[in-house]
């Protein structure tokens, strides 16, 4: 239930709190000049403080004058304790609340609330306006070739800076120097690269990136790989198993971005070919993938056998809420997902539906649905080529497990724009006009996982190609299954 409340004055600095406080209902405006008595202020009345003081549940009063002190003043003398001083809610470093004494100690306590769900709303909004200027200004795309220049940019940076731990071994792998992380909005001084992670791309360092630009430092985007390690970051297996081992950079934009040309996109839509030696290398590698059941990461049991009474088998795949992939892949939280499984049941009535929703099941798009005869709401941890290798359909938005499910033969419905959509691929229901080839899924493959992704070794600390990368995962997950 919103709180009640009146204004005082209804001059420029009200109209810039009723735009600010929505979350209140404001009941009426109180005001000195009797001139306003009995007019109406964006449909409420205007009235004098008399006619506020003989309301029988008198609402919090918000000050909007600049200089206020008169007004504080009459409320004091009349006994009100209830009232919030407009510079308390604009401007937190002029606060001036806690230079007031209360008798009424609820009430101070309410006040706080009120405050600090103001205060929070601001940051909020600066938040949002932040983030819309970092997207303007810095994800702008990317202007690189097949060639990865970028790699020796980074390898010869004097001073990198990454925005978090959770690639920095890999990083300092590839540099071989020591990286510093970004832990509050200012950079160090000798800095001369920054790289953005982006599951760290935050409100620190979005400001962290405008300061960058400021003083022309060069910024770098990177993501993990698509086959990565035997753990997510905050596993527990040790570092054996939480070792990253690929990540793609990007100058102008993140892979997963289509509202804006990445790396691998650039390729697809180039000149560039497959030659026999790189088409029988992505064969191979694919078969491999596929047989071996590796993806991105790879500590989920194999082995579990669905079953079904229908013959046809389509999966629908969640993702977590609010993942920004789904954003840069064109598609959103609120409707999506609702459109992807409403798609897939009304387009597979004689199919056995089965939803991959994360473990955590709240943490997805899927809680309210339902389990009926023919919908399977799947939580449990199972490797996804393992699963996908008994579906015949998978919808997806922008997952991985999309492209995955190409290179088992599935039939792919797209609901998002992800980096393998827009090539003739797959069933998509979005557009993106800039991708105008169509491509094998070998192309993609060798786009994505060879050309655009760097690869480490865990047992060297060495760039290494991703055949190498597969035989360390495949002995870490051996490893991995066999601890008691």
């Amino acid at each position: 239930m919103k709180r009640k409340v009146v204004f005082w004055g209804k001059g420029s600095r009200a109209e810039e709190a009723f735009e600010l406080l929505t979350d209140f209902e404001l009941l009426a405006v109180v005001d000195s000049n009797e001139e306003f008595y009995g007019s109406i202020w964006h449909g409420v009345p205007v009235i004098s403080f008399s006619t506020y003081l003989s309301m029988c549940d008198k609402p919090i009063v918000i000050v909007t004058p600049d200089k206020p002190e008169m007004i504080v003043d009459e409320l004091y003398e009349a006994g009100i304790e209830r009232y919030i001083l407009l510079n308390d809610l604009l401007f937190p470093s002029k606060n001036k609340f806690e230079l007031r004494s209360f008798n009424d100690s609820k009430w101070k306590q309410e006040c706080m609330e009120i405050l600090g769900h103001i205060y929070y709303k601001n940051w909020q909004l600066e938040r949002q306006l932040l983030y819309r200027a970092f997207l303007t200004m810095f994800f702008s795309g990317s202007k690189m070739s097949v060639n990865n220049e970028i790699l020796y940019k980074i390898k010869n940076a004097k001073m990198p800076v990454i925005n978090t731990n959770h690639g920095k071994e890999i990083i300092e792998s590839i540099v071989r120097k020591q990286v510093t992380i970004v832990r509050y909005a200012q950079l160090p001084k000798e800095n001369d690269l920054l790289i953005f992670l982006r599951p760290r791309i935050d409100y620190l360092t979005e400001r962290a990136a405008m300061e960058a630009k400021e003083r022309g430092i060069d910024i770098v985007f990177a993501e993990e790989g698509f086959i990565n390690s035997i753990e997510p970051f905050m596993g527990t297996g040790g570092r054996e198993f939480t070792f990253r081992h690929s990540i793609i950079f990007d100058e102008g934009s993140l892979y997963m971005n289509a509202h804006v040309p990445s790396r691998i996109e650039n390729i697809l839509n180039s000149n560039w070919s497959l030659n026999e030696k790189e088409f029988i290398r992505a064969r191979t590698l694919m078969e491999i993938i596929t047989r071996e059941k590796i993806s991105k990461y790879n500590c989920q049991p194999m082995g579990l056998k669905i079953s079904a009474a229908r013959a046809i088998k389509v999966l629908v795949v969640d993702q977590v809420y609010g993942d920004k992939s789904i954003e840069f892949g064109m598609a959103n939280d609120e409707n999506t997902f609702k459109d992807i499984i409403k798609a897939a049941v009304e387009e597979n009535p004689d199919a056995e539906i089965y939803i991959k929703a994360h473990p955590v099941i709240s943490k997805g798009h899927f809680a309210d649905v339902q389990e009926m005869d023919n919908i399977h709401i799947l939580t449990e941890a199972i490797n996804p080529i393992d699963l996908l290798q008994q579906m015949d359909k998978v919808y997806v938005v922008s997952s991985q497990m999309g492209f995955e499910a190409v290179m088992c033969g599935c039939e792919v419905h797209c609901f998002g724009m992800p980096f393998y959509a827009g090539w003739g691929l797959t069933h998509d229901r979005l557009v993106c006009e800039r991708r105008r080839k169509k491509r094998t899924v070998e192309e993609v493959f060798y786009a994505a996982y060879v050309l655009a992704t760097v690869y480490v070794s865990f047992k060297s600390k060495e760039i290494c190609e991703l055949e190498q990368v597969i035989e360390e995962l495949l002995e870490a997950r051996r490893t991995y299954f066999d601890r008691e």
